[in-house]
């Protein structure tokens, strides 16, 4: 009698980039709107409720890259996090991590995500505080209730600029700053947004 073997899973073809960040709604609700916009290598990794310190996010990601380890030197893993009130220990942590492979990558928003929402309608200057972001952000994303984006509410072009400004805003400082987001490196990560692309 002929045996038969079972030939070993092949690996994927595509890259994954998977992202892992402390809201809730924001941050999720963000990378759905890249995924409407063509970005379909991104996976989010869902938060858990009431556990959004750096610490828990990055353990998330942990026990998501188990299940689903990255292959490919294409493949990222992104931890989306606000400065806000945390201890400095907690975002070293994150930057061991983050040092343990070059698909790690750690974005930081300080003092908040606003600030990175903020950038899509005007430069950011000033904007050093939780209260500065969102009051200023009210005022050009008037739909911005309860942390909720809408899916019309940025555009390819948008997201480019806000990229550029980051880049600008940011120049010369470090996370530790006010007024400072690196969200701008997750956005130049993306196939659809780089320079190049990869198809």
């Amino acid at each position: 009698m002929k045996r038969f073997s079972r030939s070993a899973p092949s690996k994927r073809l595509k890259r994954k980039i998977f992202v892992a960040a402390e809201g809730e709604v924001t941050e999720r609700e963000y990378v759905q709107i890249l995924r409407d916009m063509g970005c379909d290598e991104l996976h989010f990794v869902q938060p858990r409720r009431c556990k959004s310190s750096p610490g828990h996010v990055l353990l998330r990601m942990q026990e998501a890259l188990k299940k689903d380890p990255l292959l490919l030197k294409e493949d990222g893993a992104w931890l989306l996090v606000d400065r806000d009130t945390w201890e400095e220990s907690h975002m070293k942590r994150l930057f061991t991590w983050e040092k343990q492979d070059p698909r790690h990558h750690v974005v930081i928003s300080n003092p908040c995500i606003e600030l990175w929402l903020l950038l899509h309608f005007e430069d950011g200057a000033g904007a050093t505080n939780a209260e500065i972001c969102q009051a200023r952000l009210k005022k050009v994303l008037p739909d911005y209730e309860d942390k909720h984006l809408s899916a019309c509410s940025l555009t390819k072009e948008m997201i480019r600029s806000a990229a550029a400004r980051a880049e600008r805003l940011c120049k010369g400082k470090s996370w530790k700053d006010p007024g400072f987001t690196s969200f701008h490196r997750f956005i130049q990560a993306l196939d659809i947004f780089s320079s190049s692309g990869r198809g």
